[in-house]
């Protein structure tokens, strides 16, 4: 798999994930695996696991954009615990009433469905059956531009949880468009074949001080956009 490096420095590596793979090593093909082969020095890293070297964070399967991985042991314990700002641009199969809101609502296991997750939000909290403990979630969503039935989104979030944005999004009547597990929209022409959910900035303080932004602008958004 062709490597798309976007940014190198401080420790610090960031490249593009293509939509349609998987983050991490498993059944499909994944960029991690790919990343380690031609950087052997991430590979050597104790990261979250062996198998994934210095591997700083991971996007869902449909999800496209930026992944960072850190190079040493040093850069990995420091940039595990920074807070490093996340930006997604997302396509929702409806349109707000508003320009921002941020969400707040904790995020939880489904109760039977091991691929879902489920939004605690407070007036269906009492009858809402989930596993485990939920976890806080916090993520910020701006309108950027509506069109017809489309609204492009902005979401940023800090250290997100399992299909964070999503499930968000969701629970506010802006489902992503092509989402499998929490939208229902219906099929748009010229729509690609994946969920509309792209990482396309991050902020963050390197190990050396600077802060800094990385960014990476996704062409097939550009393009369901345009065509609407």
């Amino acid at each position: 798999m062709e490597i798309n490096e976007i940014f190198r420095s401080d420790g610090l590596l960031a490249v593009i994930k293509p939509q349609g793979i998987a983050s991490v090593p498993g059944k499909l093909p994944d960029i991690c695996s790919s990343v380690l082969e031609k950087y052997p020095n991430i590979a050597e890293v104790n990261g979250f696991n062996k198998s994934e070297g210095g591997l700083l964070n991971r996007l869902d399967n449909e999800t496209g954009g930026i992944i960072l991985f850190a190079e040493t042991n040093e850069a990995f314990a420091y940039y595990k615990e920074s807070a490093i700002h996340k930006y997604y641009y997302a396509v929702a199969g409806n349109k707000p009433n508003w320009m921002k809101q941020d969400i707040h609502f904790p995020i939880a296991h489904h109760c039977s469905d091991k691929s879902r997750m489920v939004a605690i939000i407070p007036d269906k909290a009492k009858t809402l059956r989930y596993r485990g403990k939920p976890q806080s979630a916090h993520t910020h969503l701006r309108l950027i531009k509506a069109c017809d039935t489309l609204s492009l989104m902005e979401a940023e979030i800090t250290k997100g949880c399992r299909h964070q944005i999503r499930v968000h999004m969701a629970a506010v009547n802006l489902p992503i468009l092509g989402d499998k597990l929490y939208g229902k929209t219906a099929k748009i022409k010229n729509a690609a074949a994946y969920h509309q959910l792209f990482c396309y900035k991050v902020m963050l303080k390197t190990i050396s001080g600077k802060n800094i932004e990385i960014e990476y602008s996704p062409g097939e958004l550009k393009e369901i956009i345009q065509s609407h």
